[in-house]
């Protein structure tokens, strides 16, 4: 897997917590060259151990597992569009074009 996040102003990094970015990149950097399929299934893993340690009660675990998947589902459903279904551009463009001044009034010589 590339790098996925090259661009600084990318959402996953701008709501996420100082300590939440700098670990985001330590995983990302470990996770070069690997398939996508390997990456998820290791996030997937990280996620429910990471759950399975913090809540000993299964109610508050399956809980705190819907809020967290359904905040995830939100963030990505974010990068698609609601009515092409296709992924689309997060990031604003920032070059303009400026014309210069053109005089296109006729001009009739007689």
């Amino acid at each position: 897997m590339s790098s996925i996040l090259p661009n600084p102003q990318d959402t996953l990094l701008t709501h996420s917590s100082d300590a939440q970015r700098q670990l985001l990149q330590r995983l990302v950097a470990q996770c070069a060259g690997a398939s996508t399929d390997v990456v998820l299934g290791a996030a997937l893993n990280l996620f429910v151990n990471a759950i399975r340690q913090a809540y000993p009660n299964r109610l508050h675990a399956e809980r705190r597992y819907s809020e967290l998947t359904g905040q995830g589902k939100e963030l990505l459903l974010n990068f698609y569009d609601s009515v092409t279904g296709k992924r689309r551009s997060t990031f604003a463009h920032t070059q303009f074009v400026n014309a210069t001044h053109i005089d296109d009034r006729d001009k009739v010589k007689h």
